[in-house]
């Protein structure tokens, strides 16, 4: 697909001769749109309408610009350099104003093309299609126009670059997945301002991970499998328990202990897009994510905390809303992802949300749980934990380390 940049220098280029060869006048361009969408209709080497509509859509919003600064100039012999160069002004701005109304909090790209949220790849290109047709029939009238307005034509150019931004990323499958999970999402993840330095006098991390060795010699975990509204698998698998403790007396112990305030888990999830897969496997191996990826299980893998009610996950009588606000929302790609950036890899716990009317779901966050996280991720980071009771000391900085039978 050309852009309208594209077709504006196109449409300038010298078609019929002129006595000044720099200069252009209305005939002539209408000459040159003609010829150029003739050659868009019937020598076209795209395979699709999609790519006929996206390519006659900018090269007649490329001659409304044109011709929207030739009348405001009122001049029929403008030189063409300096119609290229106001012309490429314009695209400029309309940039800008496709990107300030983007910035809106409540700018969703599914907006743009006039469909239902989460909606299907065949349902957005349908929508697509839609959008386009609309403007090229808006088009033909516009050209018809004896005056063009050089701020409409800025507007249209405006619209129709979010429009094709928007279908250009709902066709990206790691974008869709972030757009999916987010509106699914309450509005503010990074809970950083939580955190409160030296919030406690030491951490304790107790690793629970008790691996089984079936008869036929495999080994197995005690694991929990979640899917989500995309199809993807997610196995939850409890690693770790964290406790604190506080207020350090004089003979090295602290006053107040709370032995498990926190659990660790580790989250594989295998994506049912295969595209998706792929694009996830890419940015972690390049660097672009802080998650891991398993080549073994094609999965993806998230170190993350939380507290999990597992008897109301598990239980027959279970609140199928319940599960699925964890697998959809909770163990959500984006929100696991924020964790890990902003939060020490804390996903908040799942609670009932005591604003709404009905009975809905939302992420509830403690300050407490949010310092563990933030400390253990800090202390990972300058030395591997391992299978060992740790106690990290948050007051003098150091770390020591017993044997779990030392206790």
């Amino acid at each position: 697909m050309l852009l309208t940049i594209d077709y504006i220098e196109a449409l300038l280029k010298n078609g019929t001769p002129t006595n000044d060869k720099n200069s252009i006048n209305e005939k002539q361009l209408d000459e040159q749109l003609e010829r150029i969408q003739y050659g868009i209709d019937h020598n076209f080497t795209g395979n699709t309408i999609q790519e006929k509509l996206e390519n006659t859509v900018a090269l007649k919003i490329a001659y409304l610009v044109i011709k929207s600064i030739m009348q405001a100039n009122e001049n029929e012999g403008l030189d063409r350099r300096e119609i290229e160069r106001t012309a490429k002004e314009t695209e400029f701005l309309s940039q800008k104003k496709s990107a300030l109304r983007k910035s809106d909090n409540n700018y969703n790209e599914y907006y743009e093309l006039k469909c239902e949220k989460y909606a299907s790849a065949d349902k957005l290109q349908q929508n697509y299609l839609r959008e386009l047709e609309w403007f090229n029939k808006d088009l033909e009238k516009e050209i018809l126009k004896e005056n063009i307005n050089i701020d409409d034509a800025i507007n249209i150019q405006t619209l129709y670059l979010s429009i094709i931004d928007a279908y250009k990323n709902l066709n990206n499958p790691n974008f869709k997945l972030k757009l999916d999970e987010r509106l699914m999402m309450p509005k503010n993840l990074n809970k950083r301002d939580l955190y409160v330095p030296r919030n406690f006098a030491e951490i304790t991390y107790i690793p629970t991970l008790k691996i089984k060795k079936q008869p036929d010699g495999t080994e197995t975990v005690n694991a929990y499998v979640l899917e989500n509204f995309q199809g993807d698998t997610i196995t939850i698998i409890k690693t770790a328990e964290a406790g604190y403790g506080r207020f350090r007396k004089e003979n090295g112990e602290t006053t107040v202990k709370v032995p498990k305030a926190l659990e660790e888990y580790k989250i594989l999830k295998k994506y049912k897009n295969p595209q998706l897969a792929e694009e996830r496997k890419r940015m972690i191996k390049s660097g672009e994510i802080e998650s891991e990826w398993s080549d073994e299980d094609n999965s993806e893998i998230f170190t993350v905390y939380t507290n999990l009610n597992r008897q109301l996950l598990t239980q027959g009588y279970a609140d199928v809303e319940y599960i699925k606000y964890h697998a959809n929302v909770l163990f959500s790609t984006y929100n696991m992802e924020q964790a890990m950036k902003n939060n020490g890899g804390y996903l908040g716990n799942v609670s009932i949300d005591r604003n709404s009317q009905q009975r809905e779901y939302t992420l509830a966050y403690d300050r407490d749980e949010n310092c563990i996280a933030i400390e253990l991720n800090k202390a990972k980071k300058e030395k591997n934990l391992g299978n060992e009771y740790t106690v990290i000391k948050i007051d003098n900085q150091s770390q020591t380390k017993q044997d779990k039978g030392e206790r």
